[in-house]
């Protein structure tokens, strides 16, 4: 059994990356909309695991269901599973060691996530 000290650095460890994995998701949302590439939102998604975070994109066209495509960061333990979902069809994508999770690897994500989304 783990003692109060060991959950508490888990849940601050768990707080920090959700808020840098926010803030690069909202800055990539802004600038995905301001380029005119999608229309994005960030959405929360609750799970078995814990709470995770993604951004979901679709065309400025068409608000269809089945046209939106996203990415979900779900906390698993000391690690970060990430799902790729397309029409509400998620995928796992990969795992990251919570201390390997940067800005750089969660633009590049993103930047899979708008390839995707154009194709």
């Amino acid at each position: 059994m783990q003692d109060d000290e060991s959950i508490d650095r888990m849940s601050d460890t768990n707080v920090a990356i959700h808020g840098l994995i926010h803030n690069v998701l909202s800055r990539c949302r802004n600038e995905i909309e301001e380029a005119g590439q999608a229309n994005a939102s960030i959405e929360w998604h609750r799970k078995m695991t814990g709470l995770g975070i993604g951004l979901t994109l679709w065309s400025t066209r068409s608000s269809s269901l089945k046209q939106r495509v996203g990415i979900v960061f779900q906390p698993n333990g000391n690690q970060m599973a990430v799902e790729m979902f397309r029409g509400g069809h998620a995928q796992p994508f990969d795992v990251f060691n919570l201390e390997d999770l940067n800005e750089e690897v969660i633009r590049s994500l993103v930047t899979r996530l708008l390839v995707e989304a154009s194709s």
